[in-house]
């Protein structure tokens, strides 16, 4: 919604269209009642004195930090249009990077669901009915045949409760990435594990990159855009990281120097920015760099799901066969007895 709002009101703006006059026909052309409901709240406000960023301060939901401050700039400067078009492909961006890697994990994903209620069928439905026929032996059965038995009987006894626990699980793992201290740990735990640092790194630079480039190209100052180009960084370590580059420029520290100390931000960045440095156009420097950490963002994705297919199939293939295997050792037995 926020996107789709920001480039109608881009193209409104652009083509010298009153502002009001602009907000008024996004509302009476949405169906959408969430929409029709901010452009009402936004007129009123803007009737009643205020800017639009200001107005949209108290909509703290839909309209980060970085996008109220993006669209003061405009203000500012009297470029209000093509700052919110600006705002409005960075958003697009960020939208169609997130679509990349869903589409990336939605197969592995796939996969794997249906991995697992194979296996929860046939434990549940199958393997019972095999399993009278062991349990009528006078025999001892082997551990691996005594495991499943008792795995089946768990499945077969507790699946309403298992699928509740599960859910309480994930929420309640959910809510505790939340709490600071645990998530700091888990993003640090991240960081250290070479493959899925590098992977991290070039996706949360490149949102830093591609954020930054758009709040300069806005007119807003260095400092205050390192600040807000922080915020969007997901990875707490990588965050405080990022800020520090604010606390530094802001003591007079070249960019390209405190960037250059940096062990999240890949070299790539590096070199660009002082390519932008010698330019003076950091701007689309900071673009180039975004443009370039997605390309082997998503090319890093594509190998993880490929990776990903064969280990999925493989689990669920030693799963298989461990089954297999427990069902034919007690015929084993029998067969080695009446020898």
């Amino acid at each position: 919604t926020v996107r789709e709002f920001t480039y109608q009101l881009a193209m409104f703006l652009e083509s010298d269209i009153d502002i009001l006059e602009a907000l008024n026909t996004i509302g009476s052309q949405s169906r959408d009642q969430a929409l029709i409901v901010l452009t009402d709240e936004l007129v009123t406000g803007i009737r009643g004195g205020r800017s639009l960023s200001d107005t949209l301060e108290g909509h703290v939901k839909s309209f980060s930090r970085m996008y109220v401050n993006a669209v003061r700039s405009g203000e500012r400067s009297g470029a209000l249009g093509r700052v919110l078009r600006e705002l409005a492909e960075v958003l697009d961006r960020e939208e169609s990077f997130r679509g990349a890697i869903r589409e990336a994990l939605i197969y592995p994903a796939f996969l794997a669901g249906v991995s697992a209620v194979t296996l929860s069928l046939l434990l549940a439905l199958v393997m019972p009915r095999l399993i009278r026929i062991f349990e009528g032996m006078d025999r001892s059965l082997p551990p691996a045949t005594r495991l499943l038995i008792d795995t089946t009987a768990i499945v077969k006894g507790y699946w309403w409760l298992i699928i509740p626990a599960l859910a309480a699980v994930f929420y309640a793992v959910r809510r505790m990435l939340t709490l600071e201290t645990v998530g700091a740990r888990v993003d640090g735990l991240m960081l250290r594990l070479p493959r899925v640092r590098e992977l991290i790194c070039r996706m949360e630079s490149g949102r830093f990159c591609r954020t930054l480039a758009m709040l300069l190209s806005s007119g807003v100052d260095m400092a205050d855009a390192l600040a807000l180009s922080a915020d969007v960084i997901d990875n707490r370590l990588i965050r405080a990281d990022a800020r520090r580059l604010r606390e530094e420029v802001s003591h007079g520290v070249l960019f390209p120097e405190s960037v250059e100390r940096s062990s999240c931000f890949p070299a790539v960045m590096v070199s660009l920015i002082r390519a932008g440095e010698r330019t003076g156009d950091f701007s689309s420097a900071l673009t180039r760099a975004a443009v370039e950490l997605d390309i082997q963002t998503g090319r890093t994705l594509t190998m993880v799901a490929r990776l990903f297919e064969p280990a999925v199939i493989l689990l669920a293939g030693l799963f298989i066969g461990y089954i297999v295997m427990a069902l034919i050792l007690p015929v084993f037995q029998i067969t080695s007895f009446v020898r």
